[in-house]
């Protein structure tokens, strides 16, 4: 597109990016659980609180940045306590509705790949629940950005969906590959593995894994004093 249109780099990307606020912002718009494997487990956010547990994250006080909300259904249940939070999304629509349930927290309309709006060391904790598997997602710049806003001695809970709802309303473990039917059940613990290298490069390390019907949830924190 650069070349055939004459275009910069930087026009290019805002067209990219404008494209896709207004795609996921149709995607999400009306998003609800229904035909998300979390509608048959009222109990999925006990998993994310577990997760907490595991890497002593204190919601209530320190300050957390949650990237890639979507229709702000999640958010906007697990984090309406918090006193320091921070929501990250391209599409705009998620973020105006957690702005009204959480008028404390800050919302920034960013890709998750660039987020210059934000300083150096500024998050104790930076989450990201489902977003990893987001079309048109770069997961290495993602993952650098994670760490340039990170304190040192942070910590990171980025979790990978791993299961669908099947017509007869139970969970098929696994994810659908891309343009077919197919059901590849190595595909969520594969996106694990590649994280896990990828971060271990960017030195994150003590990593965790827990498991569950809905999801992936992949822990670890972040050392920056030898990188």
């Amino acid at each position: 597109m650069i070349d055939k249109y004459h275009y910069s780099i930087k026009d290019a990307n805002d067209i990219v990016n404008t494209s896709l606020s207004d795609a996921f912002n149709k995607k999400y718009s009306l998003y609800d659980y229904k035909n998300d494997v979390r509608s048959i487990n009222n109990h999925w956010s006990d998993h994310f609180f577990k997760a907490c547990k595991e890497l002593s994250v204190d919601l209530l006080n320190e300050n957390i940045i949650d990237v890639g909300v979507g229709s702000g259904n999640e958010a906007s249940r697990l984090f309406h306590n918090c006193k320091h939070i921070a929501f990250v999304d391209i599409a705009p629509n998620g973020l105006k509705k957690i702005k009204k349930i959480i008028p404390q927290s800050k919302i920034i309309v960013s890709s998750a790949e660039n987020l210059e709006m934000i300083n150096n060391n500024e998050y104790d904790i930076y989450i990201s629940l489902r977003t990893f598997n987001s079309s048109f997602f770069n997961i290495e710049k993602t993952l650098n950005e994670a760490k340039r806003i990170l304190k040192s001695n942070s910590r990171i809970m980025i979790s990978i969906a791993n299961g669908f709802l099947s017509s007869n309303s139970s969970i098929i473990p696994g994810l659908i590959i891309p343009g077919t039917d197919f059901v590849d059940i190595y595909k969520g613990l594969d996106s694990i593995k590649n994280l896990i290298n990828i971060m271990s490069r960017l030195g994150f390390e003590k990593f965790k894994l827990l498991t569950t019907n809905e999801e992936i949830y992949l822990l670890a924190k972040l050392n920056k004093e030898g990188s």
